[in-house]
């Protein structure tokens, strides 16, 4: 996801508990711009009524969205007609981050875990950059270990490492809810998902591409994006935040209604 997102977020919770105290959760205006950029970023360009037709709301409410996402540089506007919206390339986005932004990003965090600081009862947000596909599937085996609940997984369908199905298999035999979401179902990658349906996992099949989200418990969650033709090379971020897992988690399910379920 982009730099700004990530500089939003983190200046949106400081704004938030340095003036309601009392609030520990963002309002679900900032769960829906979340869930906005992510369809955006998932599906393409897309109007304002196919965001709308997305997201099961009103055009005028996606109006609203979009001012917001294109004043932190979320998004881009296409000269088309009707008009529609592009998500910034998550990886531009890091690059940008990386390149331009990451003072302004480290004084935004300090200010959120400072303001955060002097109230132990608030959830603490943290989030933490990865690159690469090995840095991605050590994040899976780590955070699974942890996960007591439920293990939501959006990823392309290809091989992983058996370190990824031990932690899978842990993750089963302690009774931890596994849905696996995949973009890619075709001759190359029928045998990989069904084994996966055949070891416990909750398999279903939605077209996309780009990304790869992950959620556990609803507490933490990771969101990569990588490169279509070279799927080794990813970036993201690992999010510690209740209120931000539970925006992907909605995400998650929104898209997993729609999915096609992958049986035996």
């Amino acid at each position: 996801m982009g730099s700004n997102f990530n500089v939003y977020m983190l200046r949106y919770r400081h704004n938030e508990q340095t003036r309601h105290h009392h609030t520990t959760h963002p309002p679900r205006a900032i769960r829906k711009e979340v869930c906005c950029y992510l369809a955006l970023l998932g599906s393409g360009a897309l109007s304002v009524s196919e965001i709308a037709e997305q997201m099961k709301i009103l055009p005028n409410a996606v109006y609203r969205l979009i001012a917001k996402l294109e004043t932190y540089q979320m998004i881009v506007s296409l000269g088309t007609s009707p008009k529609k919206y592009q998500a910034i390339p998550s990886k531009a986005a890091l690059e940008n981050l990386v390149n331009q932004q990451t003072t302004a990003l480290e004084e935004s965090k300090h200010k959120a875990l400072s303001s955060l600081a002097g109230h132990a009862d608030k959830a603490d947000t943290k989030i933490d950059f990865i690159t690469g596909q090995k840095q991605f599937f050590d994040t899976f085996v780590k955070l699974s270990v942890q996960a007591k609940q439920e293990i939501l997984v959006i990823s392309i369908g290809e091989a992983v490492s058996d370190s990824i199905k031990l932690a899978t298999r842990d993750a089963l035999a302690k009774g931890v809810d596994c849905k696996f979401m995949f973009h890619k179902y075709d001759d190359n990658n029928t045998s990989l998902l069904k084994s996966w349906v055949a070891m416990g996992v909750n398999v279903a099949y939605y077209p996309d591409s780009g990304f790869h989200l992950l959620v556990f418990d609803g507490k933490k969650a990771v969101l990569v994006s990588s490169n279509p033709q070279e799927t080794n090379e990813r970036s993201g971020m690992i999010i510690s935040s209740p209120s931000l897992a539970n925006a992907m988690r909605e995400f998650f399910y929104a898209r997993w209604n729609k999915a096609t379920p992958i049986k035996k």
